[in-house]
């Protein structure tokens, strides 16, 4: 599951991000600033046609640098 660090941004990226991406998808990405992560969203709603609402890419943006900054966001190892 997706940790909830109490930011803004959360339940945005579990109504939007999870849809199509595990957590270990996201969690494998490299470490972004919130600047790349919002060209990343925008990618996302633009290229890919993603159901984001404009107003949601910036606090899915914060969310993710930040659960990454703060080393929240970790893969599950492979089961053997």
């Amino acid at each position: 599951m997706l940790p909830d660090s109490g930011h803004p941004g959360y339940l945005p990226v579990l109504q939007r991000c999870m849809i199509c991406h595990s957590v270990d998808y996201i969690a494998l990405q490299p470490d972004f600033d919130e600047a790349r992560w919002r060209a990343v969203v925008d990618k996302m709603r633009q290229a890919f046609k993603a159901p984001i609402p404009a107003e949601e890419v910036a606090p899915i943006a914060a969310y993710l640098a930040d659960a990454q900054r703060r080393r929240l966001l970790r893969p599950h190892p492979p089961k053997p």
